[in-house]
């Protein structure tokens, strides 16, 4: 949407031209708009494999909140966050179904913004979790793993790398 022409959105429905040439958008257009360029905070999570990772951008403004993956063609799936959960809950819903999914995978989960220096690691130790703090400046520092961990911990955690 960022890098689309005004001819290709309106083209499509996504927005309109006004009499004087303005564009104008609506409904979830509007809503995605408005996050993007309204964001309070942006948080990465990479959701990794063996073979592969995923990647998914929580974007939260005043009004909006929603989450962002890559997708082919340089596109984005966009889907807003459900109102009932905090940020820092649906980040760990994400985790949690990922590794449900994933058992001998893991997460990361980092802040993107000014000054923020550290990722959170997640896994999964049969019932229980692990997290260990990484240095986003220095890949090769050892990551100190606290293990046997609650959900209600791992989620302390969560809020605690996205300075909630």
């Amino acid at each position: 949407m960022l890098s689309a022409g005004a001819s290709s959105l309106v083209a499509r429905g996504a927005a309109t031209a006004g009499l004087g040439g303005e564009l104008s958008v609506e409904g979830p257009v509007a809503a995605v708009t408005s996050a993007l360029t309204e964001a309070t905070k942006r948080v990465q999570i990479n959701l990794l494999t063996a073979d592969s990772t995923d990647d998914v951008l929580s974007v939260e403004s005043p009004d909006y909140r929603i989450l962002l993956q890559p997708r082919a063609y340089l596109s984005w799936f966009a889907m807003a966050q459900r109102p009932d959960t905090t940020p820092a809950e649906a980040n760990f819903f994400i985790i949690r179904k990922h590794l449900e999914d994933n058992p001998a995978g893991g997460a990361t989960i980092r802040l993107l913004q000014d000054g923020a220096r550290k990722q959170l690691l997640v896994k999964r130790n049969g019932t229980d979790w692990a997290v260990g703090y990484g240095a986003l400046n220095a890949p090769s520092e050892p990551i100190q793993e606290i293990a046997g961990l609650t959900s209600g911990q791992v989620l302390d955690h969560i809020r605690s790398i996205r300075q909630d």
